[in-house]
């Protein structure tokens, strides 16, 4: 079964998958200084609802994988309303995000593992969020990287790992989860669409992890998936877009008016299509494989 913020639906039910996706991330310190000035909720849960709504409706959308993690400033109530609204299935993250605070920076392992844990089972929780960013994958993420490694030997929720393409250390944060007995195909390296580098994301697929193109947006982007696929890592690939309606990454937070969730489904599916993908190729990429990698 997979956990979603409104219950437990089986594997036949996921319909199409896009397994790397934001509707809001918040600034927590904002949000306790704002309050409900921060961000208008009633317009992000209307512009949440069309989209997914319409997404649904035209290409049949039907889970959506949310990667915000509480120190990303998660919204469960958020996450409910909209999946009830839409009728799109949503999966919601714990863990952490890999900015240094000075509160979590000083927290044990264990105790970092036994919050993950305390929220699972307080919350419906689906997948578990680690995340590296800078080249050196430092003693703080690494004390991260095994404290959601333990939550998932014991819940068996699937990982996935926010990764700096351009620098590789993906392959490091893997070989870490590995070393901690989490099973590769438990394992989700994300944003690898960053690089034009087909090797980089081989040496990641070449463990066995599953290979986050989730940063779609771009015309190169289906040369890449080309490329990846005519490796042979087709049942390893997950396609999404890491994209969010309300964003707190720029100088001031912004409510898009716009948004890129459907990019896959109107752009890049035709332009695969036209150089040969067949619609089971499609049914792969954007149902199986994400329902495999959800379904552990």
């Amino acid at each position: 079964m997979i956990r979603c913020v409104l219950g437990n639906i089986s594997a036949e039910d996921t319909g199409l998958v896009l397994p790397h996706e934001h509707i809001v991330c918040r600034e927590p310190c904002s949000v306790e200084m704002f309050g409900d000035a921060y961000y208008d909720s009633a317009a992000i849960q209307s512009d949440a609802v069309r989209w997914l709504s319409d997404l649904k409706a035209q290409y049949g959308l039907a889970t959506f994988v949310d990667c915000t993690t509480p120190n990303l400033g998660r919204d469960l109530d958020l996450l409910k309303s909209v999946s009830a609204a839409a009728g799109v299935n949503i999966v919601a993250s714990t863990g952490f995000y890999y900015g240094v605070e000075p509160m979590l920076g000083l927290l044990s392992e264990d105790y970092l593992a036994e919050a993950m844990l305390a929220d699972i089972a307080r919350n419906p929780i689906g997948v578990i969020k680690s995340a590296v960013e800078m080249e050196e994958v430092g003693e703080y993420q690494i004390k991260l990287l095994r404290a959601a490694a333990k939550v998932h030997l014991q819940t068996h929720l699937p990982m996935i790992v926010h990764s700096n393409a351009n620098n590789g250390n993906g392959f490091r944060a893997a070989n870490i989860l590995l070393s901690c007995g989490v099973p590769a195909t438990s394992i989700t390296i994300g944003h690898l669409s960053d690089t034009e580098n087909v090797d980089t994301i081989s040496r990641i697929a070449e463990l066995g992890c599953y290979i986050g193109l989730d940063r779609l947006g771009e015309k190169r982007h289906p040369d890449l998936i080309e490329a990846v696929w005519q490796r042979g890592y087709g049942r390893q690939m997950l396609l999404s877009h890491d994209e969010l309606l309300f964003s707190p990454f720029c100088e001031r937070p912004i409510h898009k008016k716009e948004t890129r969730y459907g990019h896959i489904f109107a752009d890049i599916v035709p332009e695969l299509q036209k150089r040969g993908f067949s619609a089971q190729d499609i049914h792969l990429l954007l149902h199986e494989n994400p329902t495999r990698m959800l379904n552990v």
